[in-house]
């Protein structure tokens, strides 16, 4: 069981990171709208997902709360809409948009989903 909750291991009684994950996430939406002139519902589902996770989290760490069951129906939760989220992000470019914008876009996003796993897991390390 423990392998399955490892990847939220990082975010548990850290309601920041939470919350950084969330404005990675109606960031790209963000981007995605201006870039491909198309509203991305699933970035900013995912990062309406992620912004409730952090102000339930910080409601936890408020309370003292150390045992914590709600994880289990959380983290499939939002597992199912981060997974949607970046196939949603990371599908196909629109017809109007030209290649070489799609393929920077493309390296935009992937460049900060890099830089967010490895600074969450740095600073799951460090602690």
């Amino acid at each position: 069981m423990k392998i399955v909750f490892a990847p939220l291991m990082p975010f548990v009684s850290h309601p920041g990171r939470i919350a950084a994950v969330a404005v990675f996430f109606f960031s790209a939406g963000f981007l995605l709208t201006i870039w491909r002139r198309k509203i991305i519902w699933g970035s900013y589902s995912a990062g309406v997902a992620w912004a409730s996770f952090a102000a339930w989290e910080q409601h936890c760490v408020e309370m003292r709360y150390n045992i914590r069951v709600d994880l289990g129906v959380i983290y499939p939760i939002l597992a199912a809409f981060t997974i949607f989220a970046s196939v949603r992000i990371f599908s196909a470019v629109s017809p109007q948009a030209d290649i070489p914008r799609h393929y920077s876009l493309r390296a935009l996003l992937i460049l900060m989903t890099v830089v967010a796993i490895f600074l969450g897991g740095l600073a799951w390390y460090v602690r």
